[in-house]
């Protein structure tokens, strides 16, 4: 049987570290610039997108909604994806909390961040 804890979603430039993030997972392709190992629990690069995917976004030659559709695609649509889904749902089993860790500040009005996408995709799971 599995138990479920929760998702949560955090900038790893932005936001505190707080004793309820439970184990804190860094979900970025690339580690982010000035960061200290200290501030993750754990690093799964492949949980963010393809670097082709986020060059089309930051290019401008997609919008956010093809975004997530390739995003999603790359996460559930693949033999690589799936894997690393369970190893999130792994993690969530055995520290009751993880908290993905990212860049993007989404506090700002209109930022998005593919952490949003994945804890969505992660809670859809739950009921598969």
């Amino acid at each position: 049987m599995v138990t479920f804890g929760m998702i949560k979603t955090k900038s790893i430039y932005h936001d505190s570290m707080e004793p309820g993030d439970g184990y804190r997972l860094l979900v970025m392709r690339y580690w982010p610039r000035g960061v200290v190992k200290a501030r993750v629990s754990g690093w799964i690069k492949d949980l963010g997108p393809s670097p082709s995917l986020l060059r089309s976004l930051k290019e401008g030659r997609m919008d956010w909604r093809a975004f997530v559709a390739g995003y999603k695609l790359e996460m559930e649509g693949t033999a690589r994806g799936q894997p690393l889904l369970e190893e999130v749902q792994r993690l969530e089993e055995a520290h009751g909390t993880v908290t993905l860790l990212c860049h993007e500040d989404l506090s700002i009005p209109g930022a998005h961040c593919h952490r949003e996408i994945l804890e969505e995709m992660l809670y859809a799971r739950r009921s598969e």
